[in-house]
């Protein structure tokens, strides 16, 4: 069940070490540009360059090639690395970018990431050294493929849809004909990304900043009684997501309380959520409730089970898979009616499965 509609990042996309954050003042053209010495001066530091700033979607004008088009949001820091969302017209990237006290690197990059998941914890596979003390002009190191980046200008001004900036401009050579430019604004994160080839040039452009919560798409379940009859209808919803939302919280809210009028709530009030996570070696939600699950159903067979599918439906259509392992206080979900042996899995079912409208009351 997994998307399978291709990764369609080319080369500059690969090459766009993309990072951001959020919360900017565009200087004007009559600034003085300063382009010596070394940031520290003034007391800049790495993290002035990487802010770790919440609710806010940067979006990118990309000009020369359509995936240069950029949206990207902070989904979860803790201080220390920050996970971003980068949504391009081919497809949605996860990354994680990790601060030390003297660099600032891309430690995973991850394509065809469509489901939301807290992964900070996550082993890093890469070492993209971005940023690297001591913030001058004329520092440079090589990347793990064997290119140069070296930062170039300290004050350089670059022109945006969004306005004009003093940035740090670096510059990464990736061979006779081809380099790539980032531009970083104090208190800002990126703001522009320059790719050239030979004549070729491609730009990513920052364009605009949505202060807010990112909007997420999401299908869900839930039993329909009518007639005497019950029966699933799924209803398309879109959420808010704050950075570092839990999950969890999410969930429980949006199964206790329909997002239409007429349909069942899924889980009682008092049930909670204690986690949800994605084991990707066998691609199955893994989903824990607390004890009062089972006695906030007291329902029969039948009900129970539209209830079951509904939790299965909805995290299998959220995670993209058709398998979702779920328990109870970490004991494998056993009722009156069902029981589910260690290792085993419910699976997706939305076959004749119809959207639900308020006429099916």
């Amino acid at each position: 069940m997994r998307k399978s509609n291709g990764f369609k990042l080319r080369v500059l996309i690969v090459a766009f070490s993309l990072a951001f954050a959020t919360a900017c003042t565009p200087i004007s053209d009559s600034q003085e540009v300063q382009d010596e010495g070394k940031a520290g001066d003034n007391g800049v530091s790495l993290n002035d360059y990487y802010p770790f700033i919440h609710d806010s979607l940067y979006e990118y004008e990309g000009r020369g090639n359509e995936f240069a088009e950029q949206s990207v949001f902070l989904e979860y820091e803790n201080g220390q690395r920050g996970q971003y969302r980068n949504i391009n017209p081919g497809t949605e990237t996860v990354r994680i970018v990790e601060r030390t006290a003297d660099s600032v690197r891309e430690i995973y990059l991850e394509g065809e990431f469509y489901h939301t998941e807290n992964i900070l914890s996550t082993s890093g596979i890469k070492n993209n050294v971005l940023l690297k003390e001591p913030l001058e002009k004329g520092n440079s190191w090589e990347l793990e493929e064997g290119y140069i980046r070296e930062i170039t200008g300290l004050d350089v001004m670059i022109e945006t849809p969004y306005g004009t900036f003093n940035a740090l401009e670096v510059t990464t050579y990736l061979d006779e004909d081809r380099l790539q430019k980032n531009y970083y604004a104090k208190d800002i994160g990126m703001v522009a990304v320059l790719y050239f080839d030979g004549e070729t040039e491609i730009s990513s452009l920052l364009s605009d900043i949505i202060e807010g919560p990112y909007e997420k798409d999401i299908r869900l379940y839930y039993p329909l009684e009518s007639n005497n009859e019950i029966t699933l209808r799924y209803v398309d919803h879109i959420f808010n997501f704050n950075t570092n939302d839990q999950l969890e919280n999410i969930f429980e809210d949006l199964f206790k309380n329909p997002v239409e009028e007429g349909l069942t709530r899924v889980i009682s009030q008092d049930t909670m959520i204690n986690s949800v996570f994605l084991d990707k070696g066998t691609w199955t939600v893994k989903v824990d409730f607390t004890s009062e699950l089972i006695p906030g159903w007291n329902a029969g067979s039948y009900p129970e089970w539209m209830l079951i599918n509904s939790i299965v439906n909805t995290f299998g259509e959220f995670y993209d898979t058709d398998k979702v392992y779920i328990s109870i206080d970490g004991v494998p979900f056993t009722s009156g009616h069902y029981e589910l042996p260690e290792n085993e899995v419910f699976e997706v079912d939305t076959e004749g499965i119809e959207e639900y409208d308020i006429s099916d009351e």
